[in-house]
Order: C-alpha cells, then sequence, then structure tokens
C-alpha cells in the first residue's frame, strides 16, 4: 500500500466517521429537543387540569351530562312506552337544559347536541321508523341504544372518566398528596 493509497483512505475513513459524530449529534439534539417540549406539554396540561377553573369547568360539565342524561332516559322511556309521565314529552327541555349549562359547553358540542335534539322532536313527531341495512325496522330498543351511545360518545363520558381517573391517580398526583 502506498502513502496516496492510505492517505486517501485515512481521510475517507476520517470523513466518514466525522458525518456519523455530526448526524448523531444531530439526532440527539433534536431528541432533546422534542423531549423538552414533551415534558413543556405535559407540565401546562397537568397544571391546567389541576387549576381551580379546569375542577369547576369538569364538575359542571358532569352536572350538565347528569341532567341531560336523566332527561334523554326520560324521553326514550315515554317512547318505547315503559312509562307514563303527566307532563308531556317535549324536545324543548333538552334545548332548555343545554341553555342552562351553555357556559361549560363547547360549541362543537353544543352543535352535535342540537342535531340529537332535531332527531329527538322527529321521533316525537311520529317521524317514519328507521330500518337497518336489510329493511327491517329498527326496534325501539335499538333506537335507544343508538342514542345512548351516540350521546356517550358525543359527550365524551368515558374519555373524560378516563382523564380524571389518570390524573388522580398518576404517581405525581400522589407526590402531590391528592389521591
Amino acid at each position: 500500500m502506498d502513502w496516496l493509497t492510505f492517505a486517501g483512505s485515512f481521510a475517507g475513513s476520517v470523513s466518514g466517521l466525522l458525518t456519523a459524530w455530526f448526524i448523531n449529534r444531530r439526532i440527539e439534539k433534536e431528541k432533546l429537543r422534542q423531549s423538552r417540549e414533551l415534558q413543556e406539554a405535559q407540565n401546562l396540561f397537568e397544571a391546567g387540569v389541576s387549576s381551580r377553573m379546569a375542577q369547576v369547568a369538569f364538575d359542571n360539565l358532569v352536572e350538565f351530562c347528569k341532567e341531560y342524561a336523566g332527561e334523554m332516559l326520560r324521553a326514550l322511556e315515554t317512547l318505547s312506552g315503559d312509562q307514563e309521565f303527566r307532563d308531556p314529552l317535549d324536545a324543548a327541555h333538552f334545548a332548555r337544559i343545554r341553555q342552562e349549562w351553555a357556559l361549560w359547553l363547547t360549541p362543537a358540542i353544543d352543535k352535535q347536541l342540537g342535531r340529537f335534539e332535531l332527531r329527538i322532536a322527529q321521533i316525537i313527531g311520529g317521524a317514519a321508523p328507521d330500518f337497518d341495512a336489510s329493511g327491517v325496522p329498527v326496534s325501539n330498543e335499538k333506537i335507544i341504544a343508538q342514542q345512548i351511545s351516540f350521546l356517550r360518545e358525543l359527550l365524551r363520558t368515558e374519555a373524560l372518566a378516563a382523564y380524571r381517573s389518570e390524573f388522580l391517580f398518576s404517581p405525581s398526583a400522589r407526590a402531590r398528596g391528592r389521591t
């Protein structure tokens, strides 16, 4: 091996090592930046969730959900003929509840609830029955189950309960003495 071949080989090796080192350094810097951003987002989330206003908003949303779900259950039981009520069934009851709790609802939830209330009004008004994919009329029980499922998804009750549980029982919550 002559001097020129050795120098070229050595220069190539050093160049490759330096390139790998710079790439590795850049990757590590990016990982560090992402880690800091994630930590900052987690801190902001935790501070927001633990704030008094977040707790009030959550509690009010839960109260709204309970009242709205109660009215929905009353309406669905009335529609299915399982119960007799002195008050006539009126879809405006839903709108009244929604307006009463409007401060605690997002515009998206408010809009979806409006669609839900329209569907209930159509059912109350004797709209044509729903049919499944095979053309068979859908039973009252299935309509009730669909409306309950729709409302659960819309109000994200399961997700809210999971977030609240995760926050209350996380290691950082135990460290703060919240459990």
